[in-house]
């Protein structure tokens, strides 16, 4: 059976795609020939490629450059964080209004075949955003979670907790990216959330049942650190206020004080059982000993000094 050709140039969908990172030298490669190495390149559809370094001081810069002849842009220079960079990637990029946006930050990749899929679907649908199933990986690249696609619209992503997908399984018409303004550069954590949000009130999302990425899970993640997620979920309410979803935060806000007042009423009951507050007491006074015998030595904090620059 002969293999149906190729289509012409002129019909081949093209990909700006951008990888924001910083001091991700342990991912960064992985993540680079994740996207550089795609089936179909040139024959199915073509590609512009970004990569934003923020002036890491680890050795990403020398990876990035192992790459520059195959790169549309690449730059390492301080800059205001990830949301920043992604824009700033997105001005190196085809400005097509057909062309296909995405981001993929410099810990995840797209698995093989991904952008073939994409681009088939975008040939014969030319949808407004498509999201295809990502999957969560460990460090070792061990899959523990994936996407449920269901379909998204502006009053379910209100709801992100129930009604999510993962980034880099998301690509949008660069029509769509440039008339809602690209990400926002005033948040640091939810700027994606916010972007799916503007893109659903006016646009439709498309999905596609076929594993295109996965997100890796570790310690210096955005999505994993705890000393964040405070700071994130107070963004995220914020950002829900200013796109007008007021009754799902005062919700929110319900049922986050109602938890708390039983988890207080849970810890006072707890203090009130034998032995309970001698474990407190004595925990308290094993970290005063190490500080005495160690003045480095700090209790982990219980939220970041300041906010992450870019990386995924």
């Amino acid at each position: 059976m002969t293999a149906p050709s190729p289509p012409p140039a002129a019909a081949r969908p093209r990909f700006g795609i951008v990888t924001p990172s910083y001091n991700q030298g342990a991912y960064l490669r992985e993540t680079i020939e994740s996207v550089l190495s795609q089936q179909g390149l040139g024959t199915e559809f073509d590609l512009d490629y970004a990569v934003i370094d923020g002036g890491s001081t680890d050795d990403s810069a020398a990876i990035i450059r192992e790459y520059e002849d195959r790169l549309t842009f690449w730059c390492s220079e301080k800059d205001r964080g990830q949301s920043h960079a992604i824009n700033k990637g997105f001005e190196h990029v085809t400005k097509d209004p057909a062309a296909i946006a995405a981001w993929l930050n410099s810990d995840d990749v797209y698995l093989p075949g991904a952008l073939s899929k994409v681009a088939a679907y975008w040939r014969e649908h030319a949808p407004d955003a498509l999201v295809g199933r990502c999957q969560k990986t460990d460090p070792s690249g061990n899959v523990y979670n994936a996407t449920v696609l269901e379909e998204y619209t502006f009053d379910k992503l209100v709801d992100w907790g129930r009604h999510s997908f993962m980034q880099p399984g998301c690509f949008l018409s660069r029509r769509v990216w440039d008339a809602v303004g690209g990400v926002n550069e005033n948040l640091w954590y939810v700027m994606d959330v916010e972007l799916w949000l503007k893109v659903a009130r006016d646009y439709r999302f498309d999905t596609l049942d076929e594993p295109l990425a996965a997100a890796k899970s570790h310690d210096q993640a955005k999505t994993t650190n705890l000393q964040g997620r405070g700071e994130t979920w107070t963004e995220h309410q914020l950002m829900l206020l200013k796109q007008g979803a007021r009754e799902h935060v005062a919700r929110t806000m319900r049922d986050q004080r109602m938890a708390f007042e039983r988890l207080n009423a849970e810890v006072r009951g707890a203090y009130a059982l034998p032995g309970v507050g001698l474990l407190v007491r004595a925990a308290h006074k094993l970290v005063r000993n190490r500080m005495d015998r160690d003045p480095t030595y700090a209790p982990p904090k219980a939220r970041s000094a300041e906010p992450p620059q870019t990386g995924g």
